[in-house]
């Protein structure tokens, strides 16, 4: 479902969200549209929950947003993310007319806003860069990147309320692009030859040294 209006499938949306997803036991999307976040991360060991209040597509849910929250909030001993890719605010679209079927105004932009500063979940939001969520977001942690819309190329922001985090949901997609992406996979296939080249033991010592060392920064 890539051509979904605001759908993060199109080429260099995916990846870059993704890769900033920390390791969690629940990953709530909770405006999912096309669903492709929930897609490309189902099955990895985490429960992935789908939802969808436009209700346009065959999605696990379609409950308000604020329901999602109060079901799925710090939900006992489980860290549970959220992503939220609300549609966006009508002055920073390049078109102007209606794109949903339950598309926002200003006032649900700000009362989404309140809401999500009283989360204790880590969440993370997609937006453009404005001066009505940075303000709000003041604090969150904003990462921006570069990708291509309807419109043509546009500088695109998620919001965090969370620090980098030292272990991600999937290593898989790391990398601001494509050419980034693969250097790294070369990388860590060259380091992988290496350490496989060695003793057994040695082997063992270092990959035992790796897992203390992250283990006890986490």
């Amino acid at each position: 479902m890539k051509n979904y209006p605001g759908a993060k499938g199109i080429s260099g949306h995916l990846q870059q969200i993704v890769s900033l997803i920390p390791k969690c036991d629940v990953f709530v999307e909770a405006m999912a549209g096309s669903a492709v976040i929930s897609d490309y991360i189902s099955g990895r060991g985490t429960t992935v929950v789908t939802n969808d209040y436009d209700a346009s597509l065959p999605v696990e849910s379609h409950l308000h947003y604020r329901d999602l929250v109060a079901k799925y909030d710090c939900e006992g001993s489980l860290k549970t993310v959220f992503y939220f890719d609300p549609p966006y605010l009508m002055a920073t679209r390049s078109y102007q007319g209606k794109l949903y079927l339950h598309d926002w105004n200003d006032q649900d932009h700000a009362d989404f806003l309140t809401m999500v500063r009283a989360v204790k979940s880590d969440c993370m939001i997609s937006h453009y860069s404005c001066k009505l969520y940075d303000d709000a977001l003041q604090g969150w942690r904003k990462y921006s990147y570069s990708a291509m819309t309807r419109a043509g190329k546009r500088t695109e922001c998620v919001y965090m309320n969370f620090v980098e985090p030292l272990e991600l949901l999937t290593c898989s997609v790391v990398g601001i692009n494509r050419t980034d992406r693969q250097q790294i996979k070369r990388k860590v296939a060259r380091l992988i030859a290496k350490i496989q080249a060695l003793p057994i033991q040695h082997q063992q010592g270092i990959i035992t040294a790796i897992q203390q060392k992250f283990h006890q920064n986490q």
